[in-house]
């Protein structure tokens, strides 16, 4: 029979594993939700130049609100953020560079992170004599009684918590040329850039159309990234096609709510080298005979972007001229790690204008609005056009969402040709070829049930009727 001394001792043991365990978790959920903090505020308050009461009332979710203490020191550029308390916590800072957006700092040093600056391309110099469409509220084929009460249904509130709200920022339909609906939030406007979220792995797959346009990318050809070149499993075999369409087999789930300390979070909140720490991602498949959503494939397509654009100032002009700035979105940018990636995961802010312009492009094939080619001829019909794989759960492109016919048909009652740009908190750029349709539809819906963006998306499909 075991001694007083040992049953102490052996509860002792299990009260200090369950102590270290409770501080290693909150460590690591301090560590990353202090990024996620330090990264919206450097980007909404020195970017944008948005107060920092506003950004943290409305773009922080109630966790982050009540643990989070925020400080912002405008001559250095830096946000430093810390989340939780004592040894039940962590800090994270993040950098402004012009040019180059905001990126946490990770395992970098401030100094070497702001040698990136390019002044050339800072952000949002805009085009204040840019035009801009009025809306058409006469268009044959058009129900606009039913149109505007939809779009005005997606800003009315009936909850008082901002945590259970809508939050409908901005809203705008385009239809066979013409601007139907415009609507905005209070406190938003058409120049002002929100964030895309995962729409950003959208705009990383542009740039690569834009690469192969300029015969500096072939997809077929595998990564090219020396951790794979080298590798001694299948990794050597992924082709750039198999990552644009997300198919390379990694092993491991996108949970990014669900499961707080998972590698998505980690990668994207935590590292200054985000595809470094991709890289090592093991695989659970065969490249190409599976699809998962991952946003690994649109960090490592990030940094295949620039591998192949050529010398840094390249890969700037690559990035601001022959994309943002040829397609007419002058309020918009990406933003890079520190290493100076632009990553395609989730850091893009784009004006709901130019999402609109960006929904355009698809629409038009490939072409801006004065008719010169931005993408690879046939890039759009590769980009929605599904891989075997994904066709066995959810219809997927080359980092767009399709509606391709599937057991598990994204919105079944709506055309099987519309694709789209997703965003987590509820951004879409919904692009439907035969109806000549492009909606946008962007906020920062925190609970999904406040608003169904597909039965939305349905009800504005169901205003279009030639006999209207």
């Amino acid at each position: 029979m075991p001694t007083r001394k040992t049953i102490f001792s052996i509860f002792g043991i299990l009260l200090l594993t369950v102590f270290l365990f409770i501080l290693k978790f909150s460590w690591d959920i301090g560590r990353i939700a202090s990024g996620m903090v330090s990264h919206t505020l450097c980007t909404n308050v020195l970017i944008l130049g948005r107060s920092q009461a506003a950004v943290e009332a409305t773009d922080l979710n109630v966790l982050q609100r009540k643990f989070a203490t925020s400080t912002i020191n405008k001559t250095e550029q830096t946000v430093t953020a810390t989340f939780g308390f004592g040894p039940f916590g962590n800090s994270s800072t993040s950098v402004y560079r012009p040019g180059c957006g905001c990126g946490v700092t990770g395992d970098f040093y401030i100094e070497s992170i702001k040698q990136q600056s390019d002044l050339k391309y800072k952000e949002l110099t805009g085009n204040p004599q840019q035009a801009w469409q009025a809306i058409n509220d006469t268009l044959a084929g058009v129900n606009y009684a039913a149109l505007n009460k939809v779009v005005n249904g997606a800003f009315a509130e009936t909850a008082t918590n901002i945590d259970d709200k809508k939050n409908t920022r901005a809203v705008l339909v385009h239809y066979k040329g013409n601007l139907i609906a415009e609507k905005y939030g209070e406190g938003f406007h058409g120049d002002l850039p929100l964030r895309g979220m995962s729409m950003t792995k959208s705009i990383i797959s542009a740039l690569a159309g834009i690469l192969v346009h300029q015969s500096k990318l072939d997809i077929h050809q595998t990564t090219g990234l020396p951790a794979y070149e080298n590798a001694k499993d299948a990794r050597k075999n992924i082709t750039i096609d198999q990552i644009l369409k997300m198919t390379a087999g990694y092993d491991y789930n996108e949970a990014y709510e669900s499961d707080p300390r998972n590698l998505l979070n980690t990668m994207l909140m935590t590292q200054g080298d985000m595809a470094d720490f991709a890289d090592d991602v093991p695989l659970r498949a065969t490249p190409g005979e599976t699809w998962d959503y991952q946003t690994v494939h649109s960090v490592l397509l990030s940094k295949i972007v620039r591998n192949h654009a050529g010398s840094f100032e390249e890969y700037m002009k690559l990035v601001h001229e022959d994309f943002f700035d040829r397609v007419g979105m002058h309020h918009s940018f990406l933003q890079a790690d520190a290493s100076g990636t632009f990553i395609g995961g989730a850091f893009a802010y784009a004006s709901p204008r130019d999402w609109m312009r960006f929904g355009l492009l698809y629409l038009n094939d490939g072409l801006n609005e004065n008719s010169e080619r931005i993408l690879a001829d046939d890039w759009v019909k590769y980009t929605n056009t599904p891989s075997a794989a994904s066709l066995k759960s959810r219809g997927y492109g080359a980092q767009f969402w399709l509606n391709a016919e599937t057991k598990n048909q994204w919105i079944p009652n709506a055309p099987a040709d519309m694709f789209a740009a997703k965003g987590h908190y509820g951004q879409y750029v919904v692009i439907v070829p035969s109806l000549d349709l492009v909606i946008v539809r962007l906020g920062q819906t925190y609970n999904t049930k406040a608003f169904d963006v597909d039965e939305f998306i349905v009800d504005i499909l169901d205003c279009f009727n030639p006999k209207n």
